[in-house]
């Protein structure tokens, strides 16, 4: 579960699309106040701006990729 609001202020929108052709499911996460940086780590260039540290990019795509695993 996503929280709505990251312990640095910036807030978190979600946007999931369900029912597609053959169960498909459409995510996007809005990171309203965050900069162009992998969410869980420190940007390696400050002009990248912000990253949230209490959301894992990596954990997000594994969790996402374990419920829709090829068969």
């Amino acid at each position: 579960m996503l929280p709505k609001k990251a312990k640095n202020g910036m807030i978190v929108r979600p946007y999931i699309w369900l029912g597609g052709k053959e169960g498909i499911e459409v995510v996007s996460i809005e990171f309203v106040g965050g900069g162009h940086a992998w969410l869980g780590k420190t940007p390696i260039l400050p002009r990248l701006g912000e990253s949230m540290k209490d959301i894992s990019a990596n954990d997000l795509m594994w969790d996402f990729f374990q419920r829709h695993a090829r068969s």
